[in-house]
């Protein structure tokens, strides 16, 4: 599979993944403005930060076995969480602060989330592929599939770390 065709998948995952932080940042939540509603950043370690991470990589990667459905909601969902994360963290710290804590990981975890969610945006082209042409047709998106994996996930790892570290220094 050419650069070309997997940049679709990816395109595809970051237009769902968007759409869900602007779905959750729009949302009226109620304690938006109250500070102790807010999360305690504070009390991730980089075992919870991964467990979490990991788990919305296997929502993601599922869509190779659902017809990609898994993974449009996974990246709906995971964005609109962090649209009502960056909502409550807005009341509560200055944007400045914010983007201070959360760029430094979010390098390295957006783009193995989105990578994971392209892989599993695979699964409706690949079982079409399947169909129209037989198991011959899946070796196409096999090698994508296994090194978009392996990286999403060393990416999503070596963010965990950062992010624990960065976190433990507040």
């Amino acid at each position: 599979m050419s650069w070309r065709r997997f940049s679709r998948f990816a395109a595809a995952a970051a237009a769902a993944w968007s759409l869900g932080i602007l779905l959750g940042w729009a949302l009226d939540v109620p304690a938006a403005g109250d500070a102790a509603a807010a999360p305690d950043i504070r009390c991730a370690s980089a075992g919870r930060i991964l467990s979490a991470n990991v788990r919305v990589l296997a929502g993601c990667l599922l869509g190779i076995v659902t017809w990609s459905l898994a993974s449009c909601a996974t990246l709906l969902l995971n964005g609109i969480h962090l649209g009502v994360q960056w909502q409550l963290l807005a009341g509560r710290a200055p944007g400045g602060e914010i983007l201070m804590l959360l760029a430094p990981h979010g390098l390295l975890e957006v783009p193995g989330i989105l990578i994971a969610g392209a892989v599993g945006m695979m699964g409706a082209a690949a079982g079409r592929s399947f169909f129209r042409h037989g198991s011959r047709a899946l070796r196409l998106y096999a090698r994508p599939a296994v090194y978009g994996t392996a990286a999403s996930f060393l990416l999503v790892l070596a963010a965990a770390l950062v992010e624990s570290w960065n976190i433990s220094r507040m």
